[in-house]
Order: structure tokens, then C-alpha cells, then sequence
């Protein structure tokens, strides 16, 4: 689906985020590349941030360039499952070399391209989104036609019992001189705990991440703390209560919702089958 460039200039929600997070993608990307090709030909470390710093640059200017150039780009990359995926593919082979670097023998290409790799799977789940909170905005527009509230569903417990573990593993590994192991098990905390606040999956402290469901006519918008998800009334085949969840079928990737975390399921249900019935 392509929305006319005047759609994503309109309105409240400005392009600039989305402009900088494509900028911070290429230029990771691009330094990131850079960096370990020079490091595996030998270059020294002055040749090598002159580098990292000249493919920075061209990948900011490029990301700038082209989100300006293509205003209607979120409209293009939101929607595809396909086409955000693909966000993550230059991620992986920095994994796979970063990783020879934890299983196998280390060198500095090796390590750069482990940093590399958390560094691009961050900034490519920014940029997902912001291009889906970007195409959400500018789609459903208008005003809801009715709001529930949904409570972080998962057990704080849990999430802090893990990250104490990897923690605990990252001293372990830093006390052994293994300074890769520590390196990648502190990443896992920080990306593990980033994406647990951007999506509101727990409630801790004086962090209450109330999950809004709003029912469009356009679909239905799961709301998060920062990040929202639009699921369209055409994709969905029915929308069925059972065994106290609402489940909204769409063949693999069925969206649920417990009647525990959603006060007054049926009005949501109902409002859904209503709304839905109309659009389509």
C-alpha cells in the first residue's frame, strides 16, 4: 500500500525521527561494513576510524536524502512483514562472523563485527518502529470509536530473574578473561530490556506501561508505550471468543487478548464485530 507523500507531510506527526533513524541505520550499517573489511586487511587504527568515520557520514547523508526524497517510505516498509524483515538481513552475517569470535578463535574483525551486530539489530528495530508508529498515525487519523485498556500480561519476576542470570554470566565470563562472553551477554540485558520498555510487557517500579486496544474504522490499534501495531479489519478472517481469550484469526498470526489483562472483553468483541462487519 503507497499513501501520497501530502498524507505523512500533514499533520501533527512529523517525518524527523523516522528521517533519523534511517539515517542511523545506514550509517551503522555502512561503518559497520567498513570497519570490518579494513580490520580483516590489517589497516591500522587510524586508518580505520578515518574509514568508520568517511562511511558514516555517506550513510547519514543517504539515509537523510532518501527518507526526505521518499516521504511515503513507512507507508511502504509498515505493512510488509517481508519487507521489515528485511531490516534485519545485513545484521546477520555480522552475527554469524561475530560469533566465530565467541565459539571460536578471536581477532579484531571478529570483534568489531559482534559489536556490529548488536548495534544493527538496535537500530533496525528502532526503525521498524518508528515507520510502523508513523504509518499508524497517518492511517487511522480520526478520532477512535471506542478505548479498552490491556495490563502488562508477564511477571516482572521472571524478566528479573533473567536478567540477573545474564548478568551473573557476564561477570563470570569478564572474571575468566573472556571479555567477548561478557560483551554479548550484557548486550542481551540491554536489548533484552530496551525492547521490554518500548513494548510494555512488564509493569515495574513507577513504570506502568497501560497497553491502549482502539477500535478504527480502519482496524484495530494496539498501543504501547512506544510503539504502536496496526491490525486491519481485512486481514482478520473472524473474531471469535474462547476459553475466556478474544482471538483475532489471522491464520498464523492469530492476535489474543485474555479476559483477565482486558476489562469488559465482550464490549471489545462486540465493538470489533460491529466496526469490522461495516468496513468490509
Amino acid at each position: 500500500m503507497s499513501l501520497p507523500s501530502s498524507q505523512f507531510l500533514a499533520g501533527g506527526w512529523s517525518n524527523r525521527p523516522f528521517q533519523i533513524a534511517l539515517a542511523s541505520y545506514l550509517a551503522v550499517m555502512c561503518s559497520s561494513t567498513t570497519a570490518v573489511l579494513l580490520l580483516a586487511a590489517g589497516v591500522g587504527p587510524s586508518g580505520v576510524l578515518v574509514g568508520v568515520a568517511l562511511a558514516s557520514g555517506i550513510g547519514t547523508a543517504a539515509g537523510t536524502g532518501f527518507a526526505r526524497t521518499v516521504s511515503d517510505l513507512p507507508a511502504r516498509l509498515a505493512p510488509s512483514r517481508l519487507r521489515r524483515a528485511l531490516l534485519y538481513v545485513p545484521v546477520v552475517p555480522f552475527a554469524l562472523l561475530g560469533g566465530a569470535a565467541w565459539f571460536g578463535s578471536s581477532s579484531p574483525a571478529r570483534r568489531a563485527a559482534l559489536v556490529a551486530a548488536v548495534a544493527g539489530f538496535a537500530v533496525a528495530y528502532m526503525l521498524e518502529a518508528l515507520a510502523r508508529d508513523r504509518y499508524v498515525e497517518t492511517v487511522v487519523g480520526a478520532d477512535p470509536i471506542g478505548v479498552w485498556e490491556r495490563s502488562p500480561t508477564e511477571s516482572p519476576a521472571f524478566y528479573g530473574v533473567l536478567v540477573v542470570a545474564w548478568l551473573g554470566l557476564a561477570v563470570f565470563s569478564a572474571l575468566g578473561g573472556n571479555w567477548v562472553g561478557a560483551f554479548i551477554w550484557t548486550s542481551l540485558v540491554a536489548l533484552w530490556l530496551g525492547t521490554t520498555v518500548v513494548e510494555g510487557r512488564v509493569r515495574f517500579g513507577s513504570f506502568d506501561p497501560t497497553i491502549e486496544l482502539r477500535v478504527h474504522e480502519s482496524g484495530l490499534v494496539v498501543s504501547r508505550p512506544y510503539i504502536k501495531r496496526l491490525v486491519r479489519w481485512n486481514d482478520i478472517e473472524q473474531v471469535v471468543v474462547r476459553e475466556d481469550q478474544l482471538i483475532l484469526d489471522k491464520g498464523l498470526f492469530d492476535v489474543r487478548f485474555d479476559r483477565a489483562d482486558v476489562e469488559d472483553l465482550e464490549g471489545l468483541y462486540e465493538t470489533i464485530e460491529r466496526t469490522r462487519q461495516t468496513a468490509i
